[in-house]
């Protein structure tokens, strides 16, 4: 299935290769017929095998275990092991009374995950990105038929992944709506903080484009940095914003307070943007090692700050002078009626 995904190549899985063993399985009605339980069989087989530990010798206050255990010589072969002594009272009964014991091949190594035993496939990915081929597969698992002794699915780091990213979402609507009451409180008007709050979806452009040309997944650092726009790029709207509320207070008209606002916060508006692509540019170019782990977080606040910010400067102002004009409107046709 994997091979036939592009971009996929070095598949491999951890499926150990089979080594030689001896089984021990019990007979519980022979057991039952001796009195012998089955954890009585499975203790006397570890201690015969491996040996327990009876006491501890202590010498010049050290203290050493005492393991006692069947000559290593008397389990080497399968008719030792049937010859095992099971002590009961006065009998003595061989293993392979009650038991039926047999050589064959098995897994080295067992991994399990919730109790139940797993196996991992892995593979490397070239030419594509780690989102797309995930969900190429996704679907190329859908339409496997489940059967009832095995089940296909992505490991558990995928699973994790995915609630992160569910999480930084949810994160990134709380924090819209935060920035939207702050500003409501400020500006005391729930409408002005609303068209302010239109330069998300404007960075929301830039972090798309961003991440294109540069080829990068979104992932939780790209996430990390649109939420951290949410709090930067406001700054420019409440900037633009709220000046034009003070030359409108002063009687200038709607139309020239917009162009003198934009006018004059210009310059403030592009000297803390390009400080802060500049101070951000080392981090996306990734120079040093381990910092390719937070270049698409700088990436993302990059491409959404540059954008947001060059359209602010006309879709805030735009949107201010249609929302003014459409209240004034309303408000001459409510005094006419």
């Amino acid at each position: 299935m994997l091979e036939k995904e592009p971009g996929v190549y070095n598949i491999r899985n951890d499926i150990p290769s089979k080594s030689p063993e001896i089984r021990i399985t019990p007979n519980r009605q022979r057991a039952a017929m001796n009195g012998i339980s089955s954890s009585d069989i499975a203790q006397t087989s570890l201690i015969a095998l491996r040996g327990s530990i009876a006491t501890k010798l202590k010498n010049e206050g050290k203290e050493t275990d005492v393991l006692v255990r069947v000559k290593k010589e008397t389990v080497e072969s399968i008719d030792g092991i049937e010859n095992i002594p099971i002590f009961m009272d006065d009998n003595i009964i061989p293993l392979k009374e009650v038991t039926e014991i047999f050589s064959g091949r098995g897994p080295s190594e067992i991994k399990r995950l919730d109790q139940i035993r797993i196996y991992n496939v892995y593979a490397d990915i070239k030419g594509r990105s780690t989102t797309e081929t995930l969900r190429s597969i996704e679907k190329t698992l859908k339409k496997i038929t489940s059967y009832e002794n095995y089940y296909v699915g992505f490991g558990q780091e995928y699973e994790d992944k995915k609630k992160s990213n569910q999480s930084l979402f949810i994160i990134f609507i709380v924090s819209v709506v935060l920035v939207y009451m702050i500003m409501a409180s400020q500006f005391e008007s729930l409408l002005q903080p609303f068209i302010i709050m239109m330069t998300v979806p404007l960075s929301v452009i830039g972090v798309s484009y961003a991440m294109f040309l540069t080829n990068t997944s979104i992932n939780a650092m790209s996430m990390l940095g649109l939420i951290m726009l949410c709090g930067i790029v406001v700054n420019n709207g409440i900037v633009v914003i709220e000046f034009v509320n003070q030359l409108r207070e002063e009687g200038h008209p709607l139309e020239e307070a917009i162009i003198l606002s934009v006018k004059t916060r210009l310059r403030p508006i592009l000297m803390t943007t390009i400080s802060t692509l500049l101070g951000l540019l080392p981090l996306a170019l990734a120079l040093e090692e381990g910092s390719e782990f937070q270049a698409p977080m700088a990436i993302a606040t990059i491409g959404g700050l540059s954008v947001s910010t060059l359209l602010t400067l006309f879709v805030i102002p735009a949107l201010y002078v249609l929302t003014e004009k459409v209240i004034i409107a309303y408000k001459k046709k409510k005094l006419l009626a």
